[in-house]
């Protein structure tokens, strides 16, 4: 069962705050991500269920969007990736005729901008973010055997999309909204930073939906899920082991637990998560929409 606990306010200056994809609690700070712009962007407590705007940090100058989809925080690291992914231009039948539009829906972009995965140096008890590194990962995603064929296919049309990230250990875990493969199968890669051909890719099955988002817990992962298209839900929140789900005969698999959904505002997307508390029972988790006012941030109390 998931429980709506409360509405939480952003206030001051919200760079982009219909487009937040990706937060992360530390200490009384949040950090957020948005997949338009090119900022993280860092939030203090100002009362129980308000966090008042303090900082950005630029990731990127360049005109074309980083697109980050995910934030999480380890060892005194802020990691944030973008979407690695492709996109085809969208209609504007507000603005162009059927010859125009036919024109510009054959149109894919790939921006350089999205292909990156960073990690920068935090100091919460000074709230001060310090260097930013980065890699990219699209030589690998390019020449993995399940993966590659999808790398040059825009995100939503079953392509290569980056969306979820967390740490557990010393690890790195990227979980992909596209592809879903044959057997409803969804990348997830476990990797270092500082070494990342080494990289391991394990599969989840959520029953036909790709990762929008991840949470380490103590024992495993909480998974939000969506449809890989722009289809509007239904969003859903999964308990995995962390345990590889190919199948076969040397293999006993543990199947995901469907925990709920998620209701989102009218024309809104669930797209971010962070892990606030947890017991062995339950699990309180700030969630973030895609175009909704301020995140559409949100509290939830879910049983595990």
């Amino acid at each position: 069962m998931i429980e709506k606990i409360s509405q939480v306010e952003l206030t001051g200056d919200v760079i982009e705050d219909q487009d937040l994809s990706g937060v992360v609690i530390v200490g009384d700070s949040l950090v957020f991500g948005s997949d338009e712009g090119h900022a993280l962007q860092l939030f203090t407590k100002q009362a129980p269920n308000q966090w008042i705007a303090q900082s950005s940090l630029l990731l990127s100058n360049k005109k074309s969007e980083t697109d980050l989809e995910a934030v999480d925080y380890a060892g005194g690291f802020l990691y944030a990736v973008g979407s690695h992914s492709r996109r085809r231009r969208t209609l504007r039948p507000d603005r162009y005729k059927v010859k125009q539009n036919r024109k510009r829906f054959a149109k894919i972009d790939r921006q350089k901008s999205r292909y990156r995965l960073f990690r920068i140096s935090f100091d919460d008890s000074r709230k001060v973010f310090g260097r930013a590194e980065s890699i990219d990962l699209a030589d690998l995603l390019k020449k993995d055997p399940h993966i590659g064929p999808f790398s040059k296919i825009p995100s939503k049309e079953n392509g290569t999309d980056i969306e979820g990230l967390t740490l557990s250990g010393k690890s790195i875990y990227l979980g992909f909204r596209g592809p879903v493969l044959r057997h409803n199968l969804v990348p997830v890669w476990v990797l270092d930073f500082d070494n990342p051909k080494k990289y391991t890719q394990i599969f989840v099955n959520l029953n036909g939906q790709g990762i929008r988002d991840m949470a380490s817990l103590e024992k495993g992962f909480l998974l939000l899920s969506g449809p890989v298209s722009d289809a509007p839900g239904p969003f859903r929140l999964w308990l995995w082991d962390g345990n590889d789900q190919l199948p076969g005969i040397d293999r006993s698999i543990q199947p995901v637990k469907l925990l709920g959904e998620f209701s989102a505002p009218a024309g809104a997307k669930a797209e971010g998560m962070t892990l606030l508390s947890q017991t062995d029972a339950q699990a309180d988790l700030l969630l973030v929409y895609d175009s909704a006012e301020n995140g559409g941030c949100t509290h939830y109390r879910v049983n595990l």
